[in-house]
């Protein structure tokens, strides 16, 4: 158990070595004391990226959540190409481990265009809850797309668009399965 002066923080770091293999982002867990000038890492943590993937973050937003005997996170990034991807992990807190969903074979997943998120977790009724927010994404309901005849509104192909802010809300479970 956590004393009142303590508390957990996932931190990201880009391009690192971890124990011989390159890794493009690394997630670890730190315990954080008020009353310490210091971090303590926790567990060995995460390569969600592996080397070799041209990957450069514009923008990144990290939560975790305590659902019972549960701890479940979600990282949330923009890259310069305006693209929007994500990964969902649970973490065992005593540990520092962190087990990743098999997505596909794949760890990170587009979800959408866009830049600057922001990501929140909550729980209700002992269910976990995203919601995601960020801008320069895409509007698909506009009179442009409307009364063209072709593509079709939902065939689509979105374009990352500047002041058009979205927002997503998922439960835990469904968020980009």
């Amino acid at each position: 158990a956590l004393s009142a002066m303590s508390f957990y923080v996932v931190l990201a770091t880009s391009n690192v070595n971890i124990n011989g293999s390159a890794c493009a982002l690394h997630l670890q867990l730190y315990l954080l004391t008020v009353t310490s000038s210091s971090a303590q890492g926790v567990g060995p943590g995460i390569c969600v990226i592996p080397a070799g993937v041209d990957f450069i973050v514009s923008s990144l937003d990290i939560d975790i959540v305590q659902r019972g005997d549960i701890t479940e996170g979600t990282v949330v990034y923009g890259v310069p190409s305006s693209r929007m991807y994500s990964s969902v992990f649970t973490l065992d807190p005593s540990s520092g481990i962190f087990t990743l969903p098999n997505n596909n074979n794949n760890k990170i997943v587009q979800f959408d265009v866009g830049q600057y998120p922001a990501v929140s977790l909550f729980v209700k009724n002992n269910v976990t809850y995203i919601v995601e927010v960020h801008s320069d994404s895409y509007c698909w309901n506009n009179e442009t797309n409307n009364k063209r005849p072709m593509p079709g509104l939902c065939d689509s192909t979105p374009v990352s668009s500047p002041y058009i802010m979205v927002y997503n809300i998922a439960r835990f479970s469904d968020w980009i399965m």
